[in-house]
């Protein structure tokens, strides 16, 4: 219970959320679709989640160095920013090479969030705690995982397919305004 409730825990768990809500409606939900709408073929759909994928290695190899110059709010701020605008450009992308060339970067942002979460989820714990931090931290963003293409679909259903993004990032752009909270201002 205590490591459940620690501070840190709680707000980096919620921007998982967040992130994983944003991760399932869009590159795992409503990309290919969306790439499909413009043309892309299957395989061109296909190359498009590998680009994306590895632009989410690429930063999550470099992200941990990055922040621990820069601290860990800016870095997710950063990587907020970048996730948030690429899903607000998604639906204006003419072609499946852009698409792809903005997934590219989507992919980046995911990445740089997504290690730089993991990192901190058990940056306030002791060594024999970490598990019981990690498992708490995947049970709250899987919640994410499920409401994404939940949510998402009713969205499309409902609106128009642009909606989908925008809405994935503006929860995007909040995973930067949490990353303010004193708790993780503390861990920066």
């Amino acid at each position: 219970l205590s490591v459940a409730t620690h501070p840190l825990l709680i707000a980096v768990s919620l921007m998982a959320l967040l992130l994983q809500f944003a991760n399932f409606a869009s590159v795992f939900g409503f990309v290919p679709v969306y790439g499909a709408r413009i043309g892309a073929s299957g395989s061109q759909l296909g190359v498009i989640t590998m680009v994306t994928l590895g632009g989410s290695a690429i930063a999550a190899y470099t992200s941990v160095r990055v922040a621990e110059k820069t601290g860990y709010t800016t870095a997710l701020l950063a990587g907020a920013a970048v996730l948030g605008v690429s899903l607000l450009i998604v639906p204006h992308t003419p072609s499946p090479v852009w698409l792809a060339l903005v997934q590219f970067v989507s992919g980046f942002g995911r990445g740089m969030l997504a290690t730089l979460l993991m990192a901190l989820s058990i940056r306030s714990t002791s060594p024999g705690t970490r598990a019981t931090a990690m498992g708490v931290y995947q049970a709250v963003y899987a919640i994410g995982m499920i409401a994404g293409p939940a949510v998402s679909g009713l969205i499309a259903d409902t609106a128009e397919l642009a909606v989908v993004f925008q809405v994935s990032a503006v929860l995007s752009l909040a995973i930067g305004v949490l990353a303010f909270f004193p708790a993780v201002r503390r861990a920066s």
